[in-house]
């Protein structure tokens, strides 16, 4: 730092230089020199600056230099990036997690796999907690490999009630179907509300018409709601290959008959060259409006109970009309019966931790 003398040099003053005579001194000096454009002069104010502040006390003594600060990269020393950084760094961090958020969803997009296979379970049912994952493996592990990616859509529709079905009265709650062991469990017993109900039968309405559903697990509520309105495909052909099952096996798959609404039957006669009964996929009952199966009871099994789906008044099983692979479906139906006794076992397993739980 300069001394006293050598400031009292740059500033053109004696050593007797009052405080008045350093702020004139300083005045005239920026004055004059402001006015000459040259390096020389622009050196000479820095000088002058330096001095006035030293003889006034106002300067501070620079931060030694690290040498290594000075280290030039991309153009710019490092003391200079960290000044970049310090100023900067916020709305650096906010474009990085901007890109970053950009890519996961270009990833996700890119590598979202479309589902393959489709399951509705609706109606006054109770998840256990693990129902959608257990009919996801069920299904992967079933099908040989055909199915990869299944999408599960539970829906606990309480159909029995009025805000839904009006001319119906409410479901006696003795009438629910589960297995001793598990009837115990307050846990499982449904739930319902007003708001979750509404927006679980809006889903539902949107899944009907906009996707290709493939199985329906359906309670007794919501199939007499939703067969007569052409949901289901007919499921003759599937009773019948269950017919080396043991009798009282059988016994326990019961078929569910509906007849189609007459809009429903009007608009399938609009939309058919002929009303002949030859067709094979169960439309040639619905255009002569006969009974038709359209789905087979199992409630008597614990099939949905092993899928850890409880309760539900009935237990009823069907083939979307809009399927996109019927004989899959099918074949998905024809195995979960044939594994009644897996099936019933993790039943067992499943009904015993709930209870403890």
């Amino acid at each position: 730092m300069l001394t006293r003398e050598e400031c009292l040099a740059i500033l053109e003053l004696d050593a007797s230089a009052s405080t008045w005579d350093i702020e004139n001194k300083y005045t005239i000096q920026v004055k004059k020199y402001r006015s000459i454009d040259s390096d020389e002069a622009r050196d000479h104010l820095d000088k002058i600056a330096m001095a006035y502040n030293i003889l006034t006390g106002r300067y501070v003594e620079p931060e030694p230099i690290n040498p290594k600060l000075e280290r030039v990269v991309a153009g710019k020393s490092l003391k200079q990036w960290q000044t970049v950084w310090h100023y900067g760094r916020w709305p650096l961090l906010a474009i990085v997690v901007a890109i970053v958020v950009v890519i996961y969803f270009i990833v996700s997009i890119a590598t979202n796999k479309p589902s393959d296979f489709s399951v509705v379970i609706m109606g006054s049912f109770s998840d256990g907690g693990s129902a959608v994952d257990t009919m996801t493996d069920y299904l992967q592990d079933n099908s040989d490999e055909k199915i990869t990616n299944p999408d599960i859509h539970y829906l606990p529709i309480d159909f029995s009630n009025a805000a839904f079905n009006p001319d119906e009265s409410e479901v006696d709650p003795s009438s629910l179907d589960m297995s001793a062991e598990s009837q115990e469990s307050s846990a499982l017993t449904p739930q319902f509300d007003p708001q979750s109900q509404y927006a679980y039968n809006m889903k539902l309405v949107t899944l009907l018409f906009s996707d290709e559903i493939d199985i329906f697990m359906s309670s007794q509520a919501a199939f007499d709601r939703y067969a007569p309105q052409g949901v289901f495909v007919d499921m003759a052909e599937l009773y019948e290959s269950l017919a080396d099952l043991p009798p009282e096996i059988l016994a326990e798959v019961k078929p569910v008959y509906a007849v189609l609404d007459e809009e429903t039957t009007d608009s399938s006669d609009d939309n058919s060259e002929s009303n002949e009964s030859d067709n094979t996929d169960g439309s040639t009952n619905i255009l002569t409006g006969e009974s038709v199966m359209y789905g087979l009871d199992i409630s008597g099994l614990d099939i949905f109970e092993g899928m850890d789906i409880w309760f539900g008044d009935g237990q009823i099983i069907s083939i979307g009309f809009k399927s996109r692979d019927s004989e899959l479906a099918g074949e998905m139906i024809a195995s979960m019966i044939r594994d009644y006794a897996e099936l019933g076992e993790k039943a067992e397993i499943m009904a015993a931790e709930h209870q403890q739980g």
